[in-house]
């Protein structure tokens, strides 16, 4: 309870101060983009969409989240398998670099397999867009796996959902 004011806490006032400074993209700088490779339920790669990686402080404004960490070298449900209604985003914050393919499973609240997004060798913050895979109006549950060797430590996550 106390994580989700303090994070509420943080959430308002980075809302209410305005910036003094605005940041301009430098042509030399790098954008660090990540791949988020995306399965069916049949698991053929049905698209690739490369975007930015996302600062830690993209959040965007949802009803209801459940924050979590985790640690698995094969795979763990969000929340022991419970589902969430209108699914939006995941959020991690990775320890490391895992050395491997990993990602998260999505299946709807009959069990069924869903499809999955997937990153690869990729760490530090990474947002997973659920809400390609699952459609508004239902309720899903997800599950983390690694395919690399290794154990994949998120310090902090974040899944946000409409109720």
């Amino acid at each position: 309870m106390k994580s989700k004011i303090t994070f509420s806490v943080l959430l308002l006032i980075t809302l209410l101060v305005p910036l003094g400074t605005s940041k301009v993209a430098n042509a030399e700088e790098p954008v660090d983009m990540i791949d988020y490779y995306i399965y069916d339920e049949n698991d053929e790669l049905v698209d690739v969409i490369t975007e930015p990686a996302p600062e830690k402080s993209d959040f965007t404004v949802q009803l209801s989240y459940y924050d979590f960490s985790a640690r698995f070298s094969s795979n763990i449900w969000i929340r022991n398998g419970s589902t969430f209604r209108n699914p939006d985003q995941i959020s991690t914050e990775v320890s490391g670099r895992p050395a491997g393919p990993w990602g998260v499973r999505i299946y709807n609240s009959r069990n069924e397999y869903q499809g999955r997004m997937e990153v690869r060798d990729r760490g530090n913050w990474i947002v997973f867009p659920v809400r390609q895979l699952a459609p508004r109006g239902y309720s899903y549950k997800f599950q983390f796996y690694n395919n690399g060797p290794g154990t994949i430590i998120i310090d902090s996550g974040i899944l946000t959902y409409n109720r």
